[in-house]
């Protein structure tokens, strides 16, 4: 499950390579722009019975869960491998101002938990307590941090002497840290079936 950029079907990227074997993830072979995405859940293994309950599941507890339309801004920019070390990607960690993002992972959370499905930055999960968390509660901060855009990849670690320091984060400049990427819609893929779920139209940003 992602939140889409401007409810645009996501791109895994492509296979034409650039300097050390980086592949964008911002525009295909041929220059073409690609949507951005933000990741809130593991791949799923779900039985086929299962499958429709799961969406029915995921998008009641969206639509009642109040989330709206949100845009993240970029905070800072690290290399991050996946879980095999089989691929590196370039990441961009998205902050949102109205929370709305975060309160989406702890939903996608809740409805795998319940299907017994492994969550998204489990680890970072509160201690379990006899009390059920809401579909809404808000992640903790620390699960939160990880929430990214990916913009490229490569099958092997970048060199430490590379712009971007694969062991550390690299601090971006104001006018980038002060961009609006605008999410409107959450799109979930079982299989070869790709659902689109709208949000709630955006709240009007503070100040504005």
């Amino acid at each position: 499950m992602e939140a889409q950029q401007h409810g645009a079907k996501s791109s895994h990227g492509n296979d034409a390579e650039g300097e050390h074997g980086v592949c964008s993830l911002l525009h295909n072979e041929l220059g073409v722009s690609l949507p951005l995405h933000i990741s809130l859940s593991r791949p799923l293994v779900l039985k086929t019975e299962h499958k429709d309950g799961f969406l029915q599941r995921l998008k009641q507890a969206i639509t009642s869960s109040g989330v709206h339309a949100f845009g993240v801004s970029p905070a800072d920019l690290k290399w991050h491998p996946n879980e095999d070390r089989t691929r590196w990607f370039l990441v961009l960690r998205a902050t949102d101002e109205g929370g709305e993002l975060v309160k989406l992972l702890q939903i996608s959370n809740a409805v795998a938990g319940a299907h017994d499905q492994p969550k998204l930055y489990e680890d970072d999960a509160p201690a379990p307590s006899s009390s059920k968390p809401a579909l809404g509660q808000v992640a903790t901060t620390s699960a939160a941090d990880k929430l990214h855009i990916s913009i490229a990849w490569s099958l092997r670690q970048p060199p430490a002497k590379s712009t971007v320091n694969p062991s550390e984060s690299t601090n971006l400049p104001s006018s980038i840290q002060d961009l609006d990427i605008p999410f409107a819609d959450v799109k979930v893929r079982i299989g070869q079936d790709v659902t689109s779920m709208a949000l709630a139209p955006r709240r009007e940003r503070r100040g504005s």
